[in-house]
């Protein structure tokens, strides 16, 4: 198997993990270890280049263009990672390259308004392949030039690179310009490219990520011969090009099916019975192309809950007590345990008005408040010093974030996060757990209302729709309890729960099947790429 079959057929991987990643790291590889494209006999050496470059060097210290650096060290046999082909060498990168390191600027000293040249603060300024400026200074201290190469050598951005596409431009400290004395500069861009990983550990163990210039210049570089850098960086640009090509009609696949999924799923969901049955058709037709991906099959559990509390799941039947009866029942319990001072007597919530309501439901069911259901109360607070020790899990917001040995609940309950992020999540307890401040503690009359039905009709309700506009969302009973609620009879509850568990069940089937496809497509690829490195090991050999 040659490379270019990999990519012939690559379209069948590309809903691999992180697919055209991996190839474009893979087509790097390739090239800096010769196996991209094959070597001419009649090329002159690598050798003889790296004297001309020497020479170049020489010269251009003597004219004071460049300064004079200490000398690299021998490269030593157990540094050597890989057998380069003939006619190639090992060098360092500071045997062909003159490294310019940035300085910093103070802030009077540049300006936003493209005064003078470009002014690079760091890889922040970078995009896809050259710098977009921000800033800009008419005292420039270290210029780059047209076609240097730009390296990030502090910071989280390690090893991220960029080409100068203007004649000059300033650089700060957290960049070095790399530029060439005699190799193919595109070709020493795809070298840098390959060690990414490389300079990202050189920098790390340091409070403040930095790589100095010993560092880059000494690294390992593979020279191969002139000729051979124009034909590599011709087959890296055309193979690159390919895999955004790829990328490209993935992204189109994808949000294709993405968008398809969302409109089939709102037509499912639609009040008027027959879109959402012609909805249902068209699913069951495309069911294989839709659910392919991840995201599809997520959006395809909140239509299941939508089309639960819509009455569209379950049969119903005229011989069960409406849900009229048990509101009557609720009310009734309700005063009861106001009357012995278990829960406190609330504002009365306001009628619901027609315009209220978004859609009709079935008969026997009836559009409620929230705060006609269940009674919320916060938590208590526990310090993150108290949640390492004990057998007994602590509910937050995000469900369990550790451990107490005293519970302050204890039979199972509902949890409603009510802070942050997770505000509006919903999880349940065991008997006995430590429900904190930022969930709330959620009670309703059990004996009308099954339990994993008020689960589910939760988690199909926008909780959220009441919340804070402020940067940290929180809700509130007086937020949630107006919110309305359609509510089936209690028989039919039991129904859309064991309706509604066979379907999540059927998602999880599907997504671990997808995990899994996944999972397979990355060890083809993996698998592959290995018989690529074997077989053309093997052809550098021969």
């Amino acid at each position: 198997m040659t490379p270019q079959l990999l990519f012939d057929n690559f379209e069948r991987l590309a809903d691999a993990p992180d697919a055209i990643p991996k190839l474009r790291a893979m087509i790097l590889q390739l090239a800096v270890q010769g196996k991209l494209v094959p070597q001419d006999p009649d090329d002159e050496p690598a050798s003889v280049l790296l004297e001309k470059i020497a020479s170049e060097k020489e010269r251009l210290i003597k004219e004071e263009k460049i300064r004079k650096t200490e000398p690299l060290s021998p490269i030593r046999a157990d540094e050597i990672p890989y057998e380069v082909p003939e006619g190639w060498e090992w060098i360092r990168l500071g045997d062909c390259v003159d490294l310019i390191s940035g300085q910093h600027l103070l802030s009077n000293e540049y300006n936003e308004e493209e005064r003078g040249i470009p002014y690079l603060t760091g890889p922040a300024d970078f995009g896809i392949a050259h710098p977009i400026p921000t800033k800009w200074t008419e005292n420039p201290k270290v210029v780059a030039r047209l076609h240097d190469l730009l390296l990030t050598v502090k910071g989280a951005g390690i090893g991220k690179t960029n080409i100068v596409n203007t004649d000059a431009l300033c650089i700060s400290r957290q960049l070095m310009a790399i530029r060439t004395l005699g190799a193919n500069q595109r070709c020493l861009h795809i070298y840098i490219q390959s060690q990414f990983g490389a300079l990202q550990n050189m920098g790390l163990g340091i409070a403040i990520p930095g790589i100095g210039r010993k560092d880059v210049l000494g690294l390992l570089l593979p020279l191969s011969p002139f000729s051979e850098q124009e034909r590599i960086v011709a087959k890296v640009d055309q193979l690159m090009a390919l895999c955004d090509e790829l990328e490209e009609r993935k992204k189109r696949r994808d949000e294709g099916r993405v968008n398809l999924n969302a409109a089939c799923l709102h037509e499912l969901t639609s009040p008027e019975p027959q879109k959402s049955r012609k909805a249902w058709k068209r699913i069951q037709s495309h069911f294989d192309l839709l659910y392919e991906t991840p995201a599809n099959v997520a959006a395809l559990r909140k239509s299941i809950l939508q089309l639960a509390v819509m009455g569209r799941l379950a049969p119903q039947d005229p011989s069960d007590e409406p849900a009229s009866a048990l509101i009557e029942k609720i009310a009734a319990e309700k005063e009861r345990l106001i009357k012995e001072g278990k829960i406190k007597k609330g504002k009365p919530l306001a009628p619901i008005r027609p315009d209220e309501v978004p859609y009709e439901v079935p008969e026997g069911w009836v559009w409620v408040r929230l705060g006609d259901l269940i009674h919320v109360t916060s938590g208590q607070a526990l310090p993150r010093s108290k949640m390492s020790k004990g057998s007994i899990p602590v509910f937050g917001g995000n469900g369990i974030t550790g451990y107490h040995n005293e519970a302050n609940v204890e039979a199972l309950t509902i949890v409603i996060g009510r802070v942050g992020f997770y505000c509006g999540s919903i999880h349940e307890t065991p008997k006995n757990a430590w429900i904190t401040d930022n969930a709330f503690i959620t009670a309703f009359p059990e004996n009308f209302l099954f339990r994993a039905f008020v689960v589910w009709l939760l988690r199909a309700t926008n909780l959220r729709k009441n919340d804070s506009a402020t940067a940290q969302p929180v809700i509130s009973g007086s937020k949630i309890y107006p919110l309305l609620i359609p509510l089936p009879p209690l028989p039919e509850q039991k129904r859309i729960v064991a309706k509604v568990d066979r379907l999540m069940t059927l998602c999880d089937q599907l997504e671990s099947q997808l995990a899994q496809l996944q999972r397979d497509c990355d060890a083809l690829l993996s698998a592959i790429v290995n018989h690529i490195e074997t077989v053309t090991q093997s052809s550098c050999q021969e």
